[in-house]
């Protein structure tokens, strides 16, 4: 039995636990499940705690109950996941002294974990089977040691985001029923929820994993008004997913012209303001960008039409664009960008494809500096030329505490 227990409830602190049988936060069990991801406050180190084959509990602010020691399944050394554990292919972060005598674990809490998407150029399709040994992490250019993999089957928390202005109208039935076909797509377990902004962002539905109340949502969505894409997504990932445990994803669609862009009145904050926000954050974010300034004839596969948005010109929806763009490669996410609406069923499927499979990938990055500068991080598969790993673009270190 492992017990870990955090000195006061008021910590920054991300945890990350594994159990063989049996996994207890605080005074409750965790039905139904063997791992999970928590995060106290914002930020703050990680703490891995990990059993193969007894039971897990971690406290906050409170003693936990004492280990009880099972001397004949203690190992004589430290312990190396088995393959047919969840924890396969993972190299475990250090543990400490002979168990026999010790019983202690000494866990580093410089550790870097990535959320990685690795996909087949050839097939466009996730790839599956990895191990550690595929995987090659770059920090500033400089090599680091993998040693800890896991392909993460925790559920997944899913923000479906979509713009509802003035530009969007035309659209709006398809865009309305190509994303219910998408929230049936995904695993039944994952949770979703749905918000919708103009000028205004709004929640309509919260995380929940009933597909009905789902649909109902976004069936009750109605067009119309401005657009404050900045504060939307600021909101979403700051207010909205900011206390949300587990794998975190936003899926946008917009044509992601705020209306500072060309109407010069929009959001509070600016794309610099965003983007810095965005680089802290952890959900990863998969823009789908709808260029409403050409003929809606031509984005709903007929022949002719006007333009479905008449003030934002063709240099206003480049940069839109290009800032989608970069939200998406900052965070790890993919930017599409549909030729029609029509082909926003293929777009979800890829999503929903992508979002079940993924690996968590650590490391203890070799400067150990904690000076809060930004980290450049890079990810490849090794001997696979096919295969695209994107993952976030980097992180802030943690600043040095002050005495």
């Amino acid at each position: 039995m492992v017990s870990s227990r955090a000195a006061a409830p008021n910590l920054n602190l991300k945890v990350w636990a594994r159990a063989g049988e049996g996994l207890t936060w605080g005074d409750q069990a965790q039905a139904g499940s063997n791992a999970f991801e928590k995060q106290i406050g914002s930020g703050g180190p990680l703490l891995y705690v990990s059993s193969i084959q007894g039971p897990v509990q971690i406290g906050a602010g409170q003693k936990p109950a004492a280990p009880k020691l099972i001397s004949h399944s203690l190992p004589q050394h430290n312990p190396a996941p088995q393959p047919e554990q969840p924890a396969a292919d993972s190299g475990q972060p250090p543990a400490g002294r002979n168990l026999q005598r010790d019983p202690t674990y000494k866990v580093s809490v410089d550790w870097v974990l990535l959320n990685v998407s690795v996909r087949d150029r050839v097939s466009n399709r996730s790839m599956t089977g990895l191990r550690r040994e595929d995987f090659v992490v770059y920090e500033d250019g400089v090599e680091q040691k993998v040693e800890y993999l896991e392909k993460t089957e925790v559920p997944s928390n899913l923000l479906l985001l979509l713009d509802v202005s003035g530009s969007t109208e035309w659209y709006l039935h398809l865009i309305k029923s190509a994303s219910i076909d998408f929230t049936r797509q995904i695993k039944e377990y994952d949770r979703i929820a749905v918000a919708a902004f103009n000028t205004r962002v709004q929640l309509l539905q919260d995380l929940t994993s009933d597909r009905d109340r789902v649909s109902r949502a976004i069936d009750s969505i109605r067009s119309g008004g401005g657009t404050s894409f900045y504060d939307a997504l600021d909101t979403c990932a700051r207010e909205y997913m900011r206390n949300v445990d587990g794998r975190k994803a936003i899926v946008v669609f917009t044509d992601g012209v705020d209306n500072l862009l060309d109407a010069g009145e929009g959001s509070r904050i600016s794309f610099d303001s965003l983007f810095a926000g965005v680089q802290e954050l952890d959900p990863i974010i998969y823009p789908i960008f709808l260029d409403t300034n050409v003929e809606q004839g031509t984005m709903t596969g007929g022949r002719s039409g006007r333009s479905a948005r008449g003030g934002a010109g063709r240099a206003a929806h480049e940069q839109a664009r290009e800032q989608l763009q970069m939200i998406a490669d900052q965070t790890g996410g993919r930017m599409y960008s549909p030729r029609r609406v029509q082909d926003l069923r293929g777009v979800y499927s890829e999503i929903a494809d992508d979002l079940r499979v993924q690996y968590r990938v650590g490391y203890s990055p070799t400067n150990t500096a904690h000076d809060g500068s930004w980290r450049s991080v890079r990810v490849k598969i090794r001997n696979k030329p096919d295969a695209v790993a994107r993952t976030r673009k980097g992180y802030y270190s943690r600043p040095a505490e002050r005495p």
